[in-house]
């Protein structure tokens, strides 16, 4: 199994509170996920204007599980005008060899 990992920073430049910034990143976090079902969360930054996601995705393929990932940190450039993706780094781990984890 393949479980990938993409970390998003995102400067948010029109948030002018915690509030703003919290209905922004609740709009991308739900986009994301009904459009590519997978998991996410944002780590909190202390600053009204910065935002880090991180999103995991599992599947049997390591090219499958790359893919997706990168589509996302591009839907989010493309699709998010009140955003900017200031960074995005995505790591790969392969578990297990198909040994019983029973």
């Amino acid at each position: 199994m393949q479980v990938g990992v993409l970390k998003i920073k995102l400067f948010i430049p029109y948030s002018q509170s915690l509030k703003d910034k919290r209905r922004v990143v609740q709009s991308v976090t739900t986009r994301i996920r009904n459009k590519y079902n997978v998991s996410i969360t944002c780590v909190e930054e202390g600053k009204w204007q910065i935002a880090q996601l991180c999103i995991a995705y599992t599947s049997g393929s390591h090219g499958r599980v790359k893919d997706v990932l990168h589509h996302i940190a591009d839907f989010v450039s493309r699709e998010r005008l009140d955003v900017e993706v200031v960074d995005h780094d995505v790591q790969i781990f392969t578990l297990g060899d198909g040994e019983d984890w029973s």
